[in-house]
């Protein structure tokens, strides 16, 4: 019997993901899927059992970034037959108060966030018993220090009934490290399927990957340098505080942010203004190593427009960190630098790419995936003055000065995109 909350008519009917979404309802289950296989539509099958059967209480998604949790909200409006205000997306943007008083928001069913804010709030509260159903996304992040075992241990220990899904492609490579994901999340069972099974096989598509390596011209490393310069420094004092473990050599930045998640549990753990002082001096620094390794990202993986947009918000938004990176970056003329740097290879490179295609096939279509808006603008902006008929496609959500698209926008797009009326979608 179908679930009357699934929009039957929207999802293609595949044995495979019912049985998985079934297997879920019954224990704690990691799935391991091959990409683009729908592991997405198997999470939102199974909530669907717990949403509708228990009414009086909720459910939740976790997903490693803002833009994944976007997306899978976006992704249980579409084919669950959920209002807007039935869902809630939670980040590190919100105030943590404020966060507290959405989780216990009585109209709100789901509810999909980072792993970070989720294990943030638990400790500032947050009570998972009124949770009948959880998802990892990406769950082979299950491991070490991740949020996702906190959140997941804090959730066995306080729901009487918990029930725990895993999402992954990627598991691991060796039987020991997926038994460590697997136990990780309390998983009672494991449902994996390669695409040579026999009921995936159909839907699952040879992929031809040609692999195109650029190089960053020389005025951008030497940008880059400076950006290394400024987030090594203080890389090092958090080091010898004692509050980054990793020798800033061989840090990573989820080594960053795990530095951030302990100050801000020790800062809890000090009652007077006199203790917490120095925790405060710590957490402005992390903040600002945040930011200057956000920047660095920017420059070396999507180029100098992206980077520029976010210069321009971060003055506006008015927090101490980001004032202090930006007039640092301006005694360094980074500013005045990236003011003359040119285009990032990758992006004549995609459009040399789509260009090729539709030189060779002029019906062909291209659909190019992004991490950040920005680009997307950007790179559909350059397409179209190519004369390639591009389009920008995202999720539902505002941003400042940067509106969403709707369900039926979207449709639309992917409508005119099926018809030929455009050539490329570039999308986040």
């Amino acid at each position: 019997m179908v679930n009357p909350l699934v929009r039957s008519d929207v999802i293609e009917e595949r044995e495979f993901q019912t049985k998985i979404a079934d297997e879920a309802t019954e224990g704690n289950t990691l799935v391991v899927l091959p990409t683009a296989t729908g592991k997405t539509i198997i999470g939102a099958l199974a909530a669907s059992h717990f949403l509708y059967n228990y009414r009086d209480r909720k459910f939740l998604m976790m997903a490693p970034t803002k833009p994944l949790v976007e997306q899978h909200r976006d992704t249980f409006l579409r084919v669950l037959k959920l209002r807007p205000e039935d869902v809630q997306v939670l980040t590190g943007e919100l105030d943590p108060e404020y966060r507290l008083h959405l989780w216990e928001d009585g109209d709100v069913r789901a509810y999909f966030a980072t792993p970070q804010v989720v294990r943030n709030d638990c400790e500032l509260g947050l009570d998972l018993r009124s949770f009948s159903f959880l998802i990892f996304d990406e769950c082979h992040r299950a491991r070490k220090k991740y949020a996702y075992t906190d959140v997941a241990d804090a959730y066995v220990e306080k729901s009487p009934h918990p029930m725990i899904l895993g999402l992954t492609a990627s598991p691991g490579t060796d039987e020991e490290t997926i038994r460590n994901v697997s136990d990780s999340l309390y998983a009672e069972h494991v449902e994996a399927r390669t695409k040579d099974d026999p009921d995936i096989a159909p839907y699952v598509n040879e992929i031809e990957v040609e692999r195109r390596f650029v190089q960053l011209p020389e005025s951008h490393e030497t940008v880059k340098e400076k950006l290394e310069s400024m987030l090594n420094w203080r890389l090092r004092k958090l080091y010898e505080a004692g509050v980054l473990e990793k020798n800033p050599d061989y840090a990573y930045k989820g080594d960053l942010l795990d530095a951030g998640h302990d100050i801000r549990y020790r800062m809890q753990l000090k009652q007077l203004d006199v203790e917490a002082a120095p925790l405060r001096k710590h957490i402005v620094t992390w903040s600002c190593a945040l930011t200057v390794w956000h920047t660095h990202d920017l420059l070396e993986s999507q180029g100098p427009y992206a980077l520029r947009r976010f210069i321009r918000r971060s003055r506006k938004s008015g927090k101490k960190s980001h004032n202090m990176v930006i007039s640092e970056m301006e005694k360094r003329g980074i500013l005045d630098d990236l003011e003359s740097l040119g285009e990032h290879p990758k992006v004549e490179a995609a459009k040399g790419a789509i260009l090729d295609k539709i030189d060779e096939d002029p019906s062909a279509k291209a659909i190019v995936f992004t991490e950040y808006r920005d680009t997307a603008s950007h790179l559909t902006s350059e397409l179209k003055e190519l004369g390639i008929p591009a389009a920008r496609f995202v999720g539902q959500t505002d941003k400042e000065g940067d509106p969403g698209l709707s369900q039926d926008e979207q449709a639309m797009l992917l409508e005119e995109l099926r018809t030929g009326d455009l050539k490329a979608l570039v999308a986040t």
